[in-house]
């Protein structure tokens, strides 16, 4: 986010001051970005029941609410300053965390201020008595991201699971979904994997027209209702192209080796597998140093999903490089139910190299490539 007409640091001071100060392209002065969004969304909403009031409440309607926080960034955009934070005007409840580290401060404050604002959408359906008739869906569209200052693991974001957001671990395309619809939706938790790409013909499905055919995506409302329903053959992501691994101590670099690998190179020169962060963990946080490793960090490549089981390949020649078998002796297998952190390859074992098999022989099939597929 550029500040007009100051610098990243002299803005937040004066924004802290008075949000009288915080225009920038996205936003109105004394109204912080995601203010933009919510006021939008919330009289788009009450603009439903004005007027002619119930006829307004039978017809159907959808509304897509874009949040685009928490995320990296906030105050500066090089190269007038380095992008640490999060873009709101003063860190509330948390300024007083002295402890913590000011772009962790500022972290736990947007996700607080995203969590008011999306309360007060879900008010407005209940005072607008449109509760009971509406399907609320709240997502991600990625794991915890670890960028511009802010550490996934100061607050365990991804709750213990390897990678975090731009890797193939469950880290990066593994994040929660919320679906309330009261006396529709069941409440309770559902271990169904599902995708983005399941939206079309389950809305589809809901407003009653006929899902159209060749999609990729399936319908999940059998899952939304509470029953069971098969998995998805396969899924599969994809990573093209370097990725640099953010929060790197000065003077260290990452570097691609041989097959994809990724070492961390120290000022001396000396390289090692384990992101050197991991040896200053105890310094994060308490609570995520005890029970989190570093991530580890897949260059480029791709992954698929089927069943159980997971593969890895961690590396992609360009963007169209299409998977062969030459992938078979790199791809990294994992036993999703039984090792969810991803910490037990079992590519070298039996049944390991039987699992590596199917699912490269999936991917084939499907006649995949490594292009940015739902990356």
């Amino acid at each position: 986010m550029r500040i007009h007409g100051a610098t990243s640091v002299s803005c937040r001071a004066s924004c802290v001051a008075s949000d009288e100060h915080c225009a920038t392209p996205h936003a109105t002065p004394r109204t912080p970005q995601v203010d933009i969004t919510h006021e939008h969304a919330l009289q788009w909403l009450r603009g439903r029941a004005g007027g002619e009031g119930a006829a307004q409440h039978s017809q159907p309607f959808f509304l897509y609410v874009a949040f685009t926080v928490p995320h990296a960034g906030g105050w500066g955009h090089e190269p007038d300053a380095p992008e640490q934070g999060a873009p709101v005007p003063t860190d509330g409840e948390y300024a007083s965390r002295s402890a913590w580290p000011e772009v962790e401060r500022d972290h736990a404050a947007v996700v607080t201020y995203l969590d008011a604002k999306f309360g007060e959408l879900m008010g407005a359906l209940e005072a607008l008595e449109l509760e009971e008739s509406t399907l609320v869906i709240f997502a991600s569209d990625n794991g915890a991201h670890h960028e511009g200052g802010h550490s996934h693991l100061f607050f365990n974001s991804t709750g213990g699971l390897s990678g975090h957001k731009r890797s193939l671990y469950e880290g990066g395309v593994r994040s929660p979904t919320m679906a309330r619809w009261p006396g529709t939706v069941p409440a309770g938790v559902s271990p169904y994997r599902w995708a983005f790409w399941d939206v079309l013909p389950t809305f589809a499905e809901l407003a009653g027209l006929e899902v159209p055919r060749g999609l990729d995506g399936v319908s999940i409302v059998p899952t939304l209702m509470g029953r069971s329903q098969p998995a998805h053959a396969l899924l599969y992501w994809t990573w093209p192209g370097e990725y640099e691994p953010p929060n790197l101590p000065a003077g260290w670099r990452a570097e691609q080796r041989a097959a994809g690998t990724l070492v961390y190179v120290a000022p001396s020169g000396r390289a090692q597998a384990r992101h050197p962060l991991s040896e200053l963990a105890s310094t994060l946080d308490d609570r995520a140093a005890a029970k989190v490793s570093l991530p580890k960090d897949v260059v480029s490549g791709f992954a698929v999903v089927s069943g159980d089981w997971k593969g890895i390949v961690p590396h992609c020649a360009g963007l169209d490089r299409k998977p062969s078998a030459a992938d078979l002796p790199s791809m990294r297998v994992f036993h999703l139910p039984s090792d969810w952190a991803e910490t037990s390859d079992l590519a070298r074992t039996a049944r390991g190299r039987l699992q590596a098999q199917r699912l490269l022989g999936l991917v084939l099939d499907a006649n995949l490539t490594c292009g940015c597929y739902q990356c």
